[in-house]
């Protein structure tokens, strides 16, 4: 298009005559040729794509960052869920401590009274008929939010109702009630803080001693902040770890410790990759680029984190990964992909981890299995972690561009309607080895 506008020799003065040249250059070069022309085209084209290619990979890096932004968003509204969680909690705990408040103080009035009430010395008087004359209005301590519980009752833990009219008491019964109203007293004490350990998760003596110098309210203080203790626990195990199984023995802390010098984004992917499979259920890829002097590292380091990612999807640390050299996929003489498919269909759903040792080495028809293993949208095993590895030149790049060029060099069978949606799964997250200290 830009040669029907401007001269195709130097691409400034506009041309306006069937040559493609302005008038400067036309006398100067008389004797171009329709092959002349034909060059300049072509290498016009090549330009073009050239810078195609760059734009495809600069967006493909603007595509890796959104998505880095949106994991850590997605964990900064966890984080805040469960902050107000922790808030519920508090605001549970505060209306647990009224309420054993109001309850002490409606104990030491109902002791207080019992104690200064006369006895009764006259003759027992029948009372109505019909329904009982009192109810039991306390609330359940266990449960600030439940309603009054305003059951009848005739145990002598909360109140004495009379429910007949020909049921009469002797002064001699009447005494022993009275008698043993004190100790009745402590008895429903101590179960409201029975119920109030249950809901709290706290286990409480049975027995209260009548002479502990220790107020109550101190002892319900140290139950609040142990409460409050296993509540950011749950919470932390709940946001910041990955599994709950004691079996797990190796976590994203450990490997940075093993791994000093390895880069922060690095650990990143990982963590950011690992939880995606937990939570949004879909597989995650990476591929892991090493050089001659990292070759070392790169042995600890893979075996590392499979064993990061076996205790974390499958529980249990002793689970072995899936593993796949490419070099021996060429002794396969296999050129249908889909018998490495059903090959090991069944091991990545057991294991949930797998290792392609030496991606450049594997052959152009087999590694379009990768295509199906590593879809995000509709995979093949959805709890799954592929770990790629591949080996580079020194004084060959680590940039995504300089990746691709060499994948398109070695799988140069492929088109492109098949190679670029294959290199856009396994290049979802690229890590490149660092040299650590011996």
């Amino acid at each position: 298009m830009l040669a029907q506008n401007f001269c195709l020799n130097c691409n400034r003065n506009t041309c306006e005559n069937s040559n493609f040249l302005c008038e400067k250059c036309e006398n100067e070069h008389e004797g171009w040729t329709e092959m002349d022309k034909t060059e300049t085209h072509n290498k016009r084209d090549k330009k073009g794509n050239k810078l195609q290619r760059k734009c495809i990979v600069k967006i493909r890096k603007l595509k890796n960052d959104y998505r880095m932004l949106k994991i850590m968003q997605r964990d900064i509204e966890n984080l805040k869920k469960s902050v107000i969680r922790l808030q519920i909690d508090m605001e549970k705990v505060q209306d647990n401590v009224e309420c054993l408040k109001q309850n002490q103080h409606n104990e030491k009035l109902t002791r207080i009274t019992n104690k200064n009430k006369p006895l009764s010395t006259s003759t027992p008087v029948n009372k109505p008929s019909g329904r009982p004359q009192c109810r039991n209005t306390y609330r359940d301590v266990g449960d600030p939010f439940s309603p009054i519980n305003r059951n009848y009752s005739n145990n002598m833990s909360s109140r004495v109702c009379s429910t007949s009219t020909t049921k009469e008491k002797s002064d001699s019964e009447s005494d022993r009630d009275l008698s043993s109203t004190d100790d009745n007293v402590e008895e429903h004490s101590v179960n409201k803080l029975k119920k109030f350990s249950a809901h709290s998760g706290i286990r409480i003596d049975e027995k209260i001693p009548e002479s502990s110098n220790f107020p109550l309210l101190s002892s319900t203080f140290l139950y609040i902040l142990a409460l409050m203790a296993v509540t950011v626990a749950v919470s932390y195990q709940t946001f910041f770890s990955y599994s709950s199984d004691p079996t797990v023995t190796l976590s994203i802390t450990d490997l940075k410790n093993n791994f000093p010098h390895q880069r922060l984004d690095t650990w990143i992917a990982i963590e950011s990759g690992i939880h995606d499979i937990q939570i949004m259920n879909k597989p995650s890829v990476f591929l892991i680029i090493y050089d001659d002097q990292t070759q070392d590292v790169l042995n600890k380091f893979i075996k590392d984190v499979s064993v990061f990612a076996s205790c974390t999807l499958n529980g249990n640390c002793s689970v072995n990964p899936v593993e796949l050299k490419g070099e021996k996929l060429h002794d396969l003489q296999i050129q249908d992909y889909g018998i490495l498919i059903d090959k090991y269909h069944s091991q990545i759903q057991q294991k949930s981890v797998m290792i392609i040792y030496n991606l450049e080495e594997v052959p152009a028809e087999l590694a379009q299995a990768f295509h199906v293993f590593c879809d995000e949208y509709n995979p093949l095993v959805r709890k799954s972690a592929y770990f790629f590895t591949m080996k580079i030149k020194n004084d060959e790049g680590s940039t995504i561009s300089d990746i691709e060029g060499i994948l398109r060099q070695k799988w140069y069978s492929l088109k492109d309607d098949l190679f670029d949606p294959l290199f856009t799964r396994i290049s979802s997250m690229i890590i490149v080895i660092q040299p650590e200290d011996s």
